[in-house]
């Protein structure tokens, strides 16, 4: 299972960064998904601050 780390704000689920791809073995073949792995930072993005 491939995996992917995706940090996002807490409360408007913007994302803050992801991270590179941590490939399997299986990595490449048709049937084959990627997986997120959600890390919350913060509480809301330079965007939503004000609303």
């Amino acid at each position: 299972m491939c995996i992917q780390v995706v940090e996002r704000y807490a409360v408007c689920r913007c994302i803050y960064h992801r991270h590179s791809l941590d490939p399997c073995a299986a990595y490449g073949s048709r049937s084959h998904g990627i997986t997120e792995r959600i890390v919350f930072v913060g509480y809301k993005c330079p965007s939503h601050t004000n609303t």
